[in-house]
């Protein structure tokens, strides 16, 4: 009898550990893949952001690395307008696929898509960029009288003598020059970055919003701590190239020349000298700032010495020199070096 059961029960008890040994196999196939989702939204929680952030300069890098403080990726590439976006998400690996991506350049330019690409200028102020009217004069012209009748108005306009060049894109549009140079330039750009990632990472948006606030506050405190803006309103200065001229005025100088396209070599050196002087003369000016990597200061402290010409000379950085370096060490070079010139 007991056999005669077992004969009649024993193909429903196989088909019932068959069907259980599939959904069994489903079921861990499931957990396995479940698992690694689990595992990958961990990865994200630790890095305590999904976003990647891609920069392609090293005062953007530095800007954001104090905002996000290893909050989220940061990835600093050649040129964020040329960058290939598939390409950079299957590089980054699997578990950052599906992330966030925030492009971030300095400035537009002709060749710039449009798109996903955020760029820094358009975060400034109208106060914090100025709309230069380069006036250019001639090289080959010795008559003083236009020049300094165009330098009397730049005391109160934004005229500006341009020699050495016929062009001067970087007067006209403020993604051609270092604006991050001007304090009130950069504290306006790392608002405008913690707000960006605030939008797209809104666990994060206080985090990111509070150290840009801590990083702005830290900018105008060697900003005030240079007691420079509040003596130098309105006093005329002279820019050895157009892109360094948001610093001076945002420390109350007034640039009434540039000089653009000058060359140091010693082919050229003499010459350059003489229309920087030039500039200097008809324009009044006694403060000169200048590039500190490439101008030959020593050799136009001579040159200066010879002409008896007396000026103050500020050599500005606008790039970090050493890897360790960052914005706020640039910031504190160029704020020492004015004191040191004009104070």
């Amino acid at each position: 009898m007991r056999t005669l059961f077992i004969h009649r029960v024993w193909p429903y008890v196989w088909r019932v550990l068959f069907f259980v040994i599939i959904f069994a196999g489903i079921g861990a196939a499931f957990l396995h893949f479940h698992a690694r989702e689990v595992s990958q939204t961990q990865q994200y929680v630790e890095s305590g952001s999904p976003l990647v952030i891609v920069v392609d300069d090293p005062i953007v890098l530095d800007v954001v690395n104090h905002i996000v403080q290893g909050h989220s990726r940061v990835v600093m590439v050649r040129s964020v307008a040329q960058v290939d976006q598939g390409a950079l998400r299957t590089q980054m690996g699997s578990e950052l696929m599906r992330a966030r991506y925030v492009f971030f350049a300095i400035g537009k330019s002709e060749k710039n898509p449009s798109g996903s690409i955020v760029y820094l200028d358009d975060f400034l102020s109208s106060l914090g960029a100025p709309a230069f009217q380069p006036v250019y004069v001639s090289a080959t012209d010795t008559d003083p009288v236009s020049a300094a009748a165009a330098a009397t108005s730049t005391a109160s306009s934004s005229v500006v003598l341009v020699y050495g060049a016929t062009t001067s894109p970087e007067l006209s549009s403020i993604a051609g020059r270092y604006f991050w140079l001007a304090p009130t330039n950069a504290q306006d750009m790392a608002s405008g970055i913690a707000r960006t990632l605030g939008l797209n990472d809104a666990i994060n948006k206080t985090f990111f919003i509070n150290n840009a606030y801590d990083y702005s506050s830290q900018i105008s405190s060697l900003r005030t701590n240079g007691y420079v803006g509040g003596r130098m309103k309105n006093v005329p200065a002279v820019v050895v190239d157009g892109r360094y001229i948001d610093f001076p005025v945002d420390f109350g100088f007034v640039p009434r020349a540039v000089v653009d396209g000058a060359s140091f070599d010693s082919a050229h050196e003499q010459s350059s000298f003489d229309l920087i002087a030039r500039a200097l003369k008809d324009t009044k000016t006694k403060t000169l700032f200048v590039p500190d990597y490439s101008f030959p200061l020593a050799d136009f402290r001579a040159y200066a010495r010879a002409h008896r010409i007396t000026v103050a000379v500020v050599p500005l950085a606008p790039y970090p020199e050493q890897s360790d370096e960052g914005y706020l060490d640039i910031l504190q070079y160029n704020i020492l070096r004015l004191q040191s010139a004009v104070l």
